[in-house]
């Protein structure tokens, strides 16, 4: 087997663990799918953490004129 990446346990801030790490040169993050409801749903996802067009923005409070 070749080696492709590596992987690191970790604990969020909300108590849930998560892992992060690098595979094939990219780093990502690997979260336990909590919707998981049928057999054929994947157990984890990967997330590739420099895309975060995903997130909620939140808006700056200076930012609103009124």
């Amino acid at each position: 087997m070749d080696k492709i990446g590596a992987l690191w346990l970790k604990t969020g801030k909300d108590g849930k663990k998560f892992m992060s790490g690098v595979i094939g040169g990219k780093q990502v993050l690997v979260f336990k799918n909590e919707r998981k409801n049928a057999e054929n749903h994947p157990d984890y996802q990967v997330f590739d953490p420099g895309n975060k067009t995903d997130l909620p923005s939140k808006p700056d409070d200076e930012e609103v004129p009124f």
